[in-house]
């Protein structure tokens, strides 16, 4: 997710041009060698052995462990997460990219991977304006997407007070950039995204309605599972994401959150 949003970032200029991106030996390329494959697979079995014994994963022969995992391969890009790091840093655009942050810290600060996975796996409960967070944190992602798209964006904050809700403000921003971003994905040319939230007693909903092809009542299940994990980090905060198709092509995704 944040390799997508890494390539829709318009101020990153060149850097999120689909050639340079997804072209040969491009970003896209470069990112997914650091973060997947065999790094993965290296980096699960070293994380369970941080897990069940930390004074062995400290003194662990890293050679050796590669070469019993990966058959003479070898693990690869760690420069790579300092090259993103480094372009983060330079477009002051750090703090939105928590996964390539953590990824960086664990290589080249020595950071207890076992934190930063306690950090993404319990979050960090915060009270937010939702409204005031859409507008400030949101908005602007959103309106770099409706250039990058040459879609509409619309937003309508309808609160008459506080809009508090409690949640870890870096996952709030994960799930709602994930939801904007499969809007404009999908919206047809000639229509619109739109993001609201509206105070109920009890709730506050956040909601993002796209004008595309919508999608069939018999395939609302297979969008909502492959959204499942938005949806889990939703309900780890006592929330409900949902999906609903309407008439035109329009279709809803939104957030029910309880008060804080």
């Amino acid at each position: 997710m944040e390799m997508i949003k890494f390539g829709s970032y318009e101020r990153l200029g060149h850097l999120s041009e689909q050639d340079t991106f997804f072209g040969p030996a491009g970003l896209a390329d470069l990112i997914t060698t650091c973060f997947g494959g065999r790094n993965r697979m290296f980096g699960e079995a070293l994380g369970r052995m941080w897990i069940s014994d930390p004074d062995k994963a400290r003194a662990v022969d890293l050679a050796a462990l590669e070469a019993r995992l990966l058959g003479g391969q070898k693990v690869q890009g760690a420069h790579t997460a300092q090259e993103v790091f480094a372009v983060l840093q330079d477009y002051d655009l750090v703090n939105e990219f928590p996964v390539f942050k953590s990824v960086y810290q664990v290589c080249f600060e020595k950071k207890d991977p076992r934190e930063v996975y306690r950090r993404f796996r319990e979050g960090t409960h915060a009270v937010l304006d939702l409204a005031a967070f859409m507008a400030g944190e949101i908005a602007p992602y959103a309106q770099e997407l409706s250039k990058k798209y040459e879609i509409p964006f619309n937003m309508v904050l309808s609160t008459d007070r506080e809009a508090l809700v409690t949640f870890d403000p870096f996952l709030l921003k994960s799930v709602l950039t994930r939801m904007l971003g499969k809007a404009f994905r999908h919206t047809r040319k000639g229509g619109e995204v739109a993001a609201s939230v509206q105070e109920y007693e009890e709730h506050i909903l956040v909601n993002v309605r796209n004008q595309g092809k919508g999608i069939p009542r018999n395939e609302l299940d297979d969008a909502y599972l492959k959204m499942k994990k938005t949806a889990d980090i939703v309900k780890r905060f006592r929330g409900e994401f949902f999906i609903k198709s309407g008439d035109g092509g329009v279709v809803d995704m939104g957030l029910r959150l309880p008060r804080a």
